[in-house]
């Protein structure tokens, strides 16, 4: 083991990584029932723990076993998409699927204060790294859609004198993402401002400085599409998004440089396999760039990717789903990706052996083996598609169907878990099977 963790720190150090990295999970923790679903997880400051949002209660989580070691007071709602920790987790917030924004205080535990309500709802927050500011996307609504509301701001408030600093008017423009830089110094803000007459996002992207509160650079504007997710290389000079809106000419993921406020770096949809990334993230030490997909399955190719952000190339891609969260930790080598159902910690140069579980679990599917003979039943939906997934991501079989049962030879196949995409009517299941001599 010993020598096994020396040969993995040389290669972290060396850079000298093979094309074919496998990883393997440390841990899986399936979030059923009194845990249901995740959409926010992140490494501790110190990397010893997992902190996680899971539906309306934060978790703090072993990085050993998964197990649950403390827990935070529960929201009213589901805590949706876009949470976020302060750099020194002392406080960590997230907007709900009623569009109110929740902070909490991880010394007391507690719930400090809400943003949004009647009329006015919140899209999404930044936190400050010392976790004194919160930065809020403000809807004030008539109950139109979103990007034509009456009135968009930013609302930066003082969460530890319980005030506010200052209101920023957007006017009609819907505020997508916020970043905070490492240093504290500014913060951008992603915002769309209206539609094309073929219904394509207009996206601009501002740079704020936290000195006066006001716009100090205008890093884009009047783009063909916005970003739907933004973030800092941990040394504050890069800072990344991605473009996924449908139809979008520009969609892919750009890095700029914020010392010049300069894009130096574009990975359009064809350079990376044709894939439109929802969520790309810096490793701690600025030395990878990872991108990560909501679908793994797209072609039965793996979609998510590590780059290497120095020599510009692909390390590995794998499959996982993982649109909520996607982070890596230097100090501990591990990858850390959150989905609706399931938390994954990966550790470098393990061979996979548990990658995926359930993307929906129902009772309504259910699939049994005979002699090699895959039996997949479906009581309320009639199959249209099966397909067959190594764990590498690679479609072994496919077959169509149109009944309520299929039966599948795997005859052939070796021994090892595979996943099998499951296509109804209406519906999508993924369940993995393990393959026996």
């Amino acid at each position: 083991m010993k020598k096994l963790l020396l040969t993995l720190a040389l290669l972290l150090t060396s850079m000298q990584f093979a094309t074919a990295i496998d990883f393997d999970t440390v841990w899986v923790n399936t979030l059923r029932s009194p845990l249901r679903e995740c959409n926010f997880a992140a490494f501790s400051p110190d990397t010893n723990k997992i902190v996680a949002a899971l539906d309306s209660t934060i978790y703090y989580l072993d990085i050993r076993t998964g197990a649950i070691i403390d827990s935070f007071q529960k929201a009213p709602e589901i805590i949706g998409y876009g949470a976020v920790m302060s750099a020194n987790g002392k406080r960590i917030a997230g907007v709900s699927g009623n569009f109110k924004c929740y902070v909490w205080d991880t010394t007391s535990k507690s719930i400090i204060k809400t943003f949004g309500g009647y009329n006015v709802q919140a899209a999404t927050v930044a936190l400050s790294p010392d976790g004194r500011y919160a930065v809020v996307g403000i809807c004030e609504s008539s109950g139109t859609f979103q990007f034509q509301r009456d009135t968009n701001k930013l609302l930066i408030y003082d969460l530890d004198a319980d005030s506010i600093v200052k209101w920023i008017d957007h006017l009609t423009e819907g505020i997508a993402y916020i970043a905070y830089s490492p240093d504290g110094g500014s913060f951008v803000v992603s915002a769309t401002y209206g539609f094309t007459k073929d219904q394509r996002g207009i996206g601009r992207l501002r740079k704020y400085t936290t000195n006066g509160w006001q716009v100090d650079t205008l890093l884009e504007d009047n783009s063909d599409d916005y970003y739907t997710y933004l973030s800092y290389s941990s040394d504050g000079r890069y800072l990344a998004g991605a473009k996924t809106y449908a139809g979008s000419n520009e969609k892919g993921s750009y890095i700029w440089d914020m010392t010049s406020d300069t894009l130096v770096g574009t990975y359009l949809t064809t350079r990376l396999g044709g894939y439109a990334y929802d969520i790309i993230n810096f490793s701690s030490n600025d030395q990878f760039i990872l991108f990560g997909s909501g679908d793994p399955f797209l072609d039965g190719k793996p979609h998510n990717q590590i780059w290497n952000f120095n020599n510009d190339t692909s390390i590995f891609s794998f499959a996982s789903w993982s649109y909520q969260s996607f982070r890596y930790s230097n100090s501990s080598n591990y990858i850390l990706i959150a989905n609706p159902y399931s938390i994954y910690l990966f550790s470098p140069n393990w061979q996979p052996s548990s990658v995926f579980e359930p993307i929906e679990k129902s009772d309504d599917i259910s699939i049994a083996q005979e002699n090699k003979t895959l039996i997949v039943k479906s009581k309320d939906f009639d199959l249209r598609k099966i397909e067959i997934f190594d764990v590498m991501g690679s479609l072994v079989l496919s077959k169509t169907a149109d009944s309520e049962e299929i039966a599948v030879s795997m005859q052939g196949m070796q021994s090892g878990i595979y996943f099998v995409k499951l296509q109804t009517a209406k519906r999508v299941f993924v369940r993995k099977v393990i393959v026996f001599d």
